[in-house]
């Protein structure tokens, strides 16, 4: 379960969005401020503008950090969500379809 619950589980999956769940870092507590200054989105081309619409609204509504979205085709952005945890890899990734 993830640290914090802006949706339920089945409208992320509903809305097409993986989110990087809670690593050991993260069950200690939250990363120092500073660490990482916006979260990384990556979309593909048919959810970039929906994610940035809904990415911007959580900002307004919940005061996350910025979400910095890029667009990427699926599957390379599956592969870069996958390669880690860390500043080098994407918190979110939005997609079209279920996986």
């Amino acid at each position: 379960m993830l640290s914090f619950r802006l949706f339920s589980a089945a409208g992320l999956i509903g809305a097409g969005l993986l989110i990087a769940p809670p690593g050991p870092a993260l069950a200690e507590g939250p990363a120092p401020v500073g660490s990482r200054p916006a979260i990384q989105v990556l979309a593909s081309p048919l959810q970039l503008r929906f994610t940035t619409a809904v990415g911007e609204r959580l900002v307004r509504k919940y005061g996350l950090p910025p979400l910095e979205v890029s667009s990427m085709l699926a599957a390379p952005a599956v592969k870069a969500f996958c390669a880690g945890v860390g500043p080098d890899t994407p918190d979110i990734v939005a997609l079209p379809r279920q996986m």
